[in-house]
């Protein structure tokens, strides 16, 4: 199951920002829905440019992923360490 990380880290952790640190720190790949869904953050970019100014050496790369509903396919940031 792919989602069990995230979950694991959601029961642990309380606090958005360091639900999304712990996942990096983990190795997990984090997009913005994985921030909004799991841990409860809605603007994943600004929490990620909290963590690089903390020395976090966060890297963004691009992902595919498809929309059921439009049935599209769409490239997203997607963050790891």
């Amino acid at each position: 199951n792919t989602s069990s990380p995230y979950q694991q880290i959601a029961r642990e952790v309380k606090a958005p920002r360091e639900r999304l640190k712990h996942a990096l720190e983990a190795g997990l790949l984090v997009t913005a829905l994985d921030g909004l869904f799991w841990f409860g953050s809605q603007r994943i970019a600004t929490d990620v440019l909290r963590l690089r100014k903390a020395g976090m050496p966060v890297v963004t790369t691009t992902v595919e992923v498809h929309d059921n509903l439009t049935g599209t396919t769409r490239k997203i940031p997607a963050y790891y360490l």
